[in-house]
């Protein structure tokens, strides 16, 4: 299971950088998932997919649902070696989804989950899909 995530992070952070390379935005720097792009320090996640079970209990009465949606984790464990980061690059494997994402509307969150399906419009994150225009702005992230 560990080769086959480590495999699929690995080829989550070739596809940012060519949709970086294919926007025109260069990547100065690369320390693992942690990229300089356009002078903006940022950290690349990668998820997929999955089906996840949950029960609810109304009245005494238990109805079982399965929610499919891709997490992300935002968490370092010890001290950073990178700077923190000004984006979040989230890639979702499965549809093929980037987010560009502002730190300051993810901060503190440290986990994050992108739910699938009529409600998806609801995410956090939904706003910042291909948002590539936000890597080109100098100052303040929007």
């Amino acid at each position: 299971m560990t080769d086959n995530r480590n495999r699929m992070g690995t080829h989550g952070i070739r596809i940012v950088l060519r949709r970086l390379a294919q926007h025109e935005l260069q990547v100065t720097a690369r320390e693992g998932a942690s990229i300089l792009v356009a002078g903006h320090h940022c950290e690349i996640r990668v998820g997929q997919q999955r089906a996840r079970p949950h029960v609810v209990t109304v009245g005494g009465k238990q109805y079982a649902y399965r929610y499919t949606g891709t997490s992300w984790n935002f968490h370092a464990h010890g001290v950073r070696a990178t700077p923190a980061p000004e984006f979040w690059l989230l890639l979702d494997v499965t549809d093929g989804a980037l987010f560009v994402v502002p730190d300051v509307v993810l901060a503190p969150t440290l986990t994050l989950t992108r739910h699938i399906g009529d409600r998806a419009g609801r995410a956090k994150v939904h706003q910042y899909r291909d948002r590539y225009d936000l890597l080109w702005m100098r100052g303040e992230a929007a």
